[in-house]
């Protein structure tokens, strides 16, 4: 993942980890700019500072304990980080602090 200046300079870049092409990880931004995107593969949601910086991780599961595939996310006003389980066809929500 690579950031860019309104100039077009490169800012900064990251890994990120590896899906496959049709359920690859996506990206939401928070209202303090950080960035949450979804490791489908690991099934794990990742808080990354403006900066790049990990600043939260979550492995995410089902009320069952089965992990779930996370792919469609956005994160709302309030901080609650919605997610979709393409594997599972549910929506889920962290919220702030767990």
């Amino acid at each position: 993942m690579i950031s860019y200046a309104p100039d077009g300079r490169r800012q900064l870049a990251w890994d990120i980890a590896v899906a496959n092409s049709m359920d690859g990880s996506h990206l939401a931004a928070g209202a303090d700019g950080s960035l949450y995107m979804t490791e489908p593969e690991l099934s794990r949601i990742v808080k990354l500072t403006p900066q790049g910086e990990r600043a939260g991780l979550w492995t995410v599961a089902a009320d069952t304990g089965a992990l779930v595939k996370p792919l469609g996310i956005a994160v709302d006003p309030a901080g609650r980080i919605w997610f979709a389980d393409v594997a599972g066809g549910q929506i889920f929500v962290l919220e702030p602090g767990e």
